[in-house]
């Protein structure tokens, strides 16, 4: 099984900011089941989605509910306009959704994300080698193509 994790690198025309101290807004979507989890740099999400040749949807999208001191008004933007998504293309590394009539709300790009995991489930923290100056698992994984969305 693959995962696809999805970095958001533009919302609309604008490039996102990562807030200090913040996770990078992403989706991951999952082919063994239709199935979108991420963050929108505060708050995780979680929803399905369907897919249909270049037709793609977001349903029951998600999210927890925390206040940050910054990046709320981006990640606020983020979640709305995934709710519009009606379509997407792929460009090479890259991800881009678009509306009902073809503007690009969000452009993605595919990346192995680093992921940090609380320890009290049994999970380390994938940043602690790198801070000790050694790699991590995750900086080991390939870089994802996504080719169960590609035609």
């Amino acid at each position: 099984m693959k995962r696809c994790d999805q970095k958001l690198v533009r919302l609309a025309e604008m490039p996102v900011q990562v807030a200090e101290k913040q996770r990078e807004p992403h989706l991951t979507l999952a082919n063994f089941e239709p199935r979108i989890s991420g963050s929108g740099g505060c708050n995780r999400v979680t929803g399905s989605f369907e897919l249909d040749g270049d037709e793609l949807r977001l349903r029951g999208v998600a999210g927890t509910m925390m206040a940050c001191l910054a990046g709320m008004e981006q990640e606020q933007r983020f979640l709305q306009s995934i709710g519009k998504v009606e379509c997407y293309r792929i460009s090479g590394s890259h991800l881009e959704m678009l509306d009902a009539g073809g503007a690009v709300i969000a452009r993605f790009e595919a990346v192995a994300l680093r992921r940090k995991r609380a320890r009290s489930h049994g999970v380390r923290d994938t940043h602690a080698a790198e801070r000790e100056g050694q790699p991590s698992a995750a900086a080991d994984e390939p870089q994802i193509a996504c080719g169960w969305m590609e035609r």
